[in-house]
C-alpha cells in the first residue's frame, strides 16, 4: 500500500495570519477529500512552520493500493485556491499497511 499525507496549512499566504475560522477550513477539506479521496482519509490537527511564521496545519493521511497522481493535484489544486495557499506540503510512501476486516 501507498500512504499520502498532505500538510494543508491554514494561514493565508497574502495576509500570514489565519483569516477563516479552523471549522469552515475542515469543512473544505473534507469535501474536496470525499470528493477526490472517496476510500476515505484520516485528518488530524497540528501545528507548523512555515518562513518562520507558526500556523494551524491539517494533516490529512490517505491509504491506497496505487498512488492516484490526478487525485493528488486535484485535492492539492483545490486547497491552494480555497485556502489560498501558496504550497501543500505533501510526502508519498510505500508502507506496509492494510485494512482490518475481521
Amino acid at each position: 500500500m501507498f500512504k499520502t499525507v498532505f500538510s494543508i496549512g491554514l494561514n493565508d499566504q497574502d495576509k500570514k495570519i489565519q483569516l477563516m475560522r479552523d471549522g469552515r477550513a475542515l469543512e473544505i477539506i473534507c469535501d474536496a477529500i470525499a470528493r477526490n479521496y472517496p476510500d476515505g482519509a484520516t485528518l488530524y490537527e497540528a501545528r507548523g512552520i512555515y518562513k518562520g511564521v507558526f500556523e494551524k496545519t491539517i494533516r490529512v493521511e490517505v491509504y491506497e493500493e496505487k498512488p492516484a497522481e490526478g487525485a493528488r493535484l486535484a485535492f492539492m489544486d483545490e486547497m491552494r485556491k480555497a485556502l489560498n495557499q501558496e504550497s501543500i506540503a505533501y510526502e508519498v510512501a510505500e508502507v506496509n499497511a492494510a485494512l482490518y476486516f475481521g
